[in-house]
């Protein structure tokens, strides 16, 4: 142990002889432990954590693969298509990210979510922790415009209140009714109805 105390002593001694040296050997280390941590946070969050949905076995996403076309992209009536003319899949549901700006709460914020159908959660057997989910005459043209919101949107925006479900919500100048909360982190995302649009 005394060994070890002494070489700890002798290299806090050189360290402190050469500056430039020490801050670089420092940099160079904080850099690899972040870079480490986050592809490490990645690769867990991507490849290891199973998806929070229910039967992820059973779980597929198409593409559409012509030249030319994005393959993660697709007409509402290719998808309706899709949808009519299988009898492969037990349900099925589409979403489109995208971002809102939000207004009306303190400061305007440029907010992350997405554009779903009222399927597309049932599809992936996710239900929300507060309130309900959408409802098959809110996918219609013309439905009432209501949204889902996620958890962390939740606790920054409504402080984690059950009064949030009720509230209304400016997203591009348009008013929407908050209907539930996602739970976490089962959804990172505000989520807004359409039946217009898919990807």
């Amino acid at each position: 142990m005394q060994m070890l105390w002494q070489d700890v002593r002798y290299g806090a001694r050189m360290l402190l002889k050469q500056p430039g040296f020490t801050l670089i050997a420092i940099a160079a280390l904080a850099i690899s432990i972040g870079a480490n941590t986050a592809i490490f946070s990645a690769i867990n969050a991507l490849l290891l954590r199973p998806l929070p949905v229910k039967d992820i076995d059973r779980l597929i996403s198409t593409f559409a693969l012509r030249e030319g076309f994005d393959p993660f992209a697709c007409s509402f009536l290719e998808y309706a298509a899709y949808r009519d003319r299988t009898h492969l899949f037990s349900n099925s549901g589409v979403a489109t990210q995208r971002s809102f700006n939000l207004i009306g709460r303190a400061e305007p914020e440029r907010i992350r979510g997405a554009t779903v159908m009222a399927d597309y959660l049932t599809t992936l057997g996710v239900k929300p922790l507060l309130g309900r989910a959408f409802s098959a005459d809110e996918d219609r043209p013309g439905g009432a415009p209501v949204a889902l919101i996620g958890y962390s949107f939740w606790q920054k925006h409504f402080a984690g209140s059950n009064g949030a479900v009720g509230q209304p919500l400016n997203l591009n100048g348009k008013t929407y009714t908050v209907i539930g909360v996602m739970a976490q982190p089962k959804s990172g995302y505000l989520f807004r109805l359409t039946s217009k649009t898919c990807h």
